[in-house]
């Protein structure tokens, strides 16, 4: 049995355990709903709008305050996504558009363009079937292809490419001028498309169709 001494000191050294339990509007009761609450940011509730329940609700204060915020969340949660439906609906949208945009940039002269290209870099690899002869004549195809890139692309930039892709030894087999379809067919705005100053076909033909139309309207001035 525990000595009579060691619970006579339990009972001195908790003080709080001897008075009585407080009622549900007296001050004591919502002194405990204020530590019950501790800390307030846990709640997410203003610190206005939790004195004011606290001082009004008494015993009831956790309560009150559990359903508010469960009540907030929910509004919150609520809202959140409606506006991730929202900000889904248009990345759907952009996307959609963007991909009917390269389908159409995708004409029957833009098949013939990949054709041509074809064409130029397999001429530059066809000088590997010349024994001896290959480099020597890239020294000639080389400038020749840079005059055809820069015609079909309005690129110095790629154009200089395939030009010292021809005439450098062992980099033949690179195909710049499919190379340089593909990104101004699909990738025209990427890091690269624009390192190479390549426009989107249909960017290209607005801004022609516009040329024409601001040329007809200055002849007829």
């Amino acid at each position: 049995p525990v000595p009579e001494s060691t619970w006579a000191n339990a009972v001195r050294t908790a003080p709080a355990l001897q008075s009585p339990l407080p009622g549900p509007g007296s001050a004591e009761a919502a002194g405990q709903s204020v530590s019950m609450l501790q800390p307030v940011a846990w709640f997410g509730l203003p610190q206005e709008v939790q004195e004011l329940i606290n001082t009004n609700a008494g015993a009831y204060a956790p309560l009150l305050t559990l359903l508010l915020v469960i009540i907030i969340n929910n509004q919150i949660d609520r809202i959140r996504r409606e506006q991730e439906s929202k900000a889904l609906a248009s990345a759907g949208k952009a996307v959609a558009e963007a991909a009917e945009r390269t389908v159409r940039s995708v004409t029957s002269e833009q098949w013939a363009k990949l054709a041509l290209c074809v064409a130029i870099d397999g001429l530059g690899d066809s000088t590997f079937l010349l024994p001896g002869l290959g480099e020597l004549a890239d020294l000639g195809y080389g400038p020749l292809e840079g005059v055809l890139l820069n015609a079909l692309f309005k690129s110095g930039s790629l154009a200089a490419l395939g030009t010292f892709e021809e005439l450098l030894p062992f980099t033949d087999a690179l195909p710049t001028a499919t190379i340089g379809w593909v990104l101004e067919t699909f990738f025209a705005d990427s890091p690269l498309g624009r390192l190479f100053g390549l426009e989107h076909p249909e960017d290209r033909k607005e801004a022609e169709e516009k040329a024409k139309a601001e040329e007809a309207q200055a002849k007829a001035k």
